[in-house]
């Protein structure tokens, strides 16, 4: 009752959280079982309906997609029929354009799309039949090579006498018995045989795939499909019914009747005549319509359940929630908080801390310009004083050093407590990064700082085969509302140190900086001298730009940006030229290695191994490429068209070769696939783009070639780890 009371409304607590979390919690729980309830009773009584039409919708998808192909392969067949080289084999058979023939057999059973795993010319005047693979009599053909009880040499012969222009026969399996000791059996197919007059001496045969036709065309859950010719059973895939036992196909208008526990839908061709039936077991669509009830059982037990967990949540955070606040409105550090709940416990250890870390918080926040909500300011006289910000840099990256580095970081820190603060009354160091340390000083005289510095930079370069810092000294100010100015003043100064590594003392303000590094015709030279693998002259363009960098003593951050767009390029190149980047020369491996330089003499080394790596891939890419013809040619098709829609069917046709021997050879040559090197071209033009000009990025992806924004955003995260936008976004910080 207790508890009770407390959630209960009254003068207090009438807008508790507590009374809000209830509420809020009950009226969520009504509002969904509501809408379940509500929805399930408009539903149920069109549940058995709907599932009828879906089925009967599945099976007349499955209709149109079966007599679409039909009507694709005998327009295929047809044309192939009035080939010249079919028409003479027809009159005579001779054996030298037998070879074309065949061919043209193979690139029609070669597409994807006809399902047609071979083809069959029968001359009943020359006893000669041809397919993809070889020549030979009818007697042969039938008896060994497709050898079937139901098809037999005679049942082909009678073909010519039969009144017909096509027809599709029922679906069989065939053995090959071209090795009697180990026969074969082919996939389960139905033969389609094509005249072009009813009575001929000639026809030929399209073995048609009909497990691939079923996978492709048939739309629905249930396996049960049977397609009817007549009387004849063209495919039976059914779950053990014997087609030929159907029911008859119902007369009153009907499109399904219910017999022997399943649902029969039926369905008949427009072109072929064909009737399709999809059989469908009772029990799927009873179960289906059997959902409600247990969709109402699940609804009430989860609506108990969810009352019951609220409830128990509410308690479970009350206590200890009172307890919070009660210590927050008392200030008392020492009140223990009471809970099994880990986020209490580390509120509860956390109290302890908030007194002692006050000042500091106070200080900071003052720094960093967030202000507190009282009147609080940072308690000192208001003299002048300066900003000093030391920036350390320890050399070895390495795991193994790791204790040291964090001792030498201590050393530093005290040792400019020694120097520094404890000669200036007053003053206040404190280390703001694992890296950087903050001290604020009271001078009368900048001159006696600066000899303090100067002699803290001796001390610092003792230890320059360890580390070295960048001390950065504001300006003098004169009021602690200047403090923010000072310590950004500070940090702006520590990013213009030079590109070395001796302890540097920056005491004034630079210009702004501009991109000073590779100048165009530079940069166009580097490209070039990359593409053609000569690592020679790329380093030599690199060089100069060093060269000119420690002669102006340029800024680190300049040094920096320089060598990131020397990465940049080198990959772009590997990327242009599809080839396959290990983790040694990932882009994040080589800028981690940057970080490690420290000197223009490491920088240039770790550069020239760079590029001599880049180069020599490029090379031997280049040497295995250089009198292939064909790849020559789709690399610059690409280069022309790849704004257009590039089909390797295309390219394929003006190579007179088939799609996919061009694929596999060109995969065999280059390392990649068409697909995987056109979308590399594409995207590397993007990339080019989006750093040079103010293009939106759904214009850059029509440019590229890639109609579909979605698509285009997909294929360049794939390949560049991040998204166009973040690619525009970090360009320009670069620049």
């Amino acid at each position: 009752m207790k508890a009770l009371q407390q959630l209960l409304p009254s003068k207090n607590n009438s807008l508790s959280l507590f009374m809000n979390l209830i509420l809020g919690f009950m009226t969520i729980i009504v509002l969904l079982v509501t809408f379940h309830f509500i929805t399930i009773s408009m539903t149920s009584g069109q549940v058995r309906s709907e599932i009828i039409k879906y089925n009967m919708l599945n099976l007349n998808n499955t209709v149109e997609s079966y007599e679409k192909h039909y009507e694709l392969v005998k327009r295929t067949l047809l044309s192939f029929m009035i080939h010249n080289e079919v028409q003479s084999f027809k009159r005579e058979s001779r054996y030298l354009t037998f070879p074309n023939i065949q061919q043209e057999i193979q690139q029609i059973v070669a597409n994807p799309l006809l399902h047609i795993q071979d083809i069959i010319l029968y001359n009943d005047s020359t006893s000669q039949i041809l397919n993809k693979n070889r020549s030979t009599d009818p007697q042969r053909m039938f008896t060994v090579f497709m050898q079937n009880a139901a098809y037999t040499p005679s049942f082909w012969e009678e073909q010519f006498t039969e009144p017909f222009k096509e027809k599709f026969l029922p679906a069989v399996s065939f053995m090959d018995y071209s090795y009697p000791k180990q026969p074969s059996t082919t996939e389960l197919i139905i033969p389609a045989v094509f005249k072009i007059r009813e009575s001929d001496t000639f026809y030929i045969v399209a073995l048609l795939d009909a497990q691939k036709m079923f996978q492709q065309f048939h739309v629905s859950i249930n396996e049960g499909l049977i397609i009817r010719d007549g009387d004849r059973v063209l495919y039976p895939n059914s779950d053990g019914t014997n087609p030929d036992e159907l029911p008859s196909l119902p007369q009153d208008g009907r499109e399904y009747i219910l017999a022997d526990d399943h649902y029969y839908f039926y369905k008949t061709g427009a072109d072929s005549g064909f009737t399709y039936i999809q059989q469908i077991p009772r029990e799927d669509i009873t179960a289906q319509i059997t959902i409600k009830a247990t969709l109402m059982f699940i609804l009430t037990v989860a609506t108990i359940a969810s009352i019951i967990a609220a409830w128990l949540f509410i308690r479970k955070i009350n206590n200890p929630l009172q307890q919070v606040i009660v210590s927050l409105k008392n200030m008392n550090t020492n009140q223990p908080v009471h809970s099994n709940i880990k986020e209490f416990h580390t509120i509860s250890h956390q109290f302890t801390q908030l007194a002692r870390e006050k000042q500091n918080y106070s200080y900071m926040n003052q720094l960093k310009e967030i202000r507190q909500s009282g009147d609080e300011e940072l308690n000192f006289s208001n003299r002048p004083f300066v900003m000093l910000l030391f920036d350390l840099v320890f050399k070895d990256r390495s795991q193994e050093v790791k204790e040291t580095e964090n001792k030498w970081y201590l050393y530093v820190k005290e040792f400019i407590d020694i120097s520094v603060a404890r000669k200036h009354e007053n003053s206040i160091v404190f280390q703001t990064e694992k890296n950087q340390i903050l001290c604020l000083t009271f001078v009368d005289e900048q001159l006696e700082l600066m000899e303090i510095l100067q002699k803290v930079k001796a001390i610092l370069d003792l230890d320059q085969a360890i580390g070295y810092a960048t001390i950065a000294v504001s300006s003098e100010y004169q009021h602690s509302s200047e403090l923010t100015k000072a310590y950004e003043e500070a940090l702006d100064r520590v990013h213009h140190r030079p590109y070395s590594d001796e302890t540097t003392i920056i005491k004034k303000s630079a210009p702004v900086m501009s991109y000073s590094g590779f100048s165009i015709e530079q940069e166009q030279q580097f490209d070039a001298h990359l593409r053609e693998g000569n690592a020679t002259l790329a380093m030599k363009t690199v060089r100069k730009v060093l060269d000119r960098f420690q002669h102006q003593k340029a800024y680190a951050v300049e040094v920096e940006s320089f060598a990131k767009n020397v990465v940049d390029r080198c990959h772009r190149q590997l990327t242009i030229h599809n080839l396959e980047r290990d983790e040694e020369q990932s882009f994040y491996a080589e800028w981690g290695k940057m970080k490690s330089c420290h000197t223009f003499a490491e920088l240039e080394s770790l550069l020239q191994d760079m590029i001599h790596q880049v180069c020599g891939r490029i090379v031997e890419q280049k040497e295995k490429m250089e009198t292939d013809h064909i790849v020559d040619y789709i690399s610059q098709y690409v280069e022309a068209h790849f704004a257009e829609e590039i089909y390797l069917d295309e390219l394929a046709d003006k190579l007179k070769m088939s799609s996919g021997y061009l694929s596999t050879y060109f995969k065999s040559k280059t390392g990649s696939n068409f697909i995987e090197y056109l979308n590399g071209y594409r995207i590397e033009k993007a990339k080019e783009w989006l750093k040079s000009t103010d293009w939106k990025v759904r214009e850059i992806a029509l440019k590229s070639g890639y109609q579909n924004i979605n698509s285009f955003n997909r294929m360049f995260k794939k390949l560049t780890g991040i998204t166009p936008g973040e690619y525009r976004k970090r360009s320009s910080l670069d620049e």
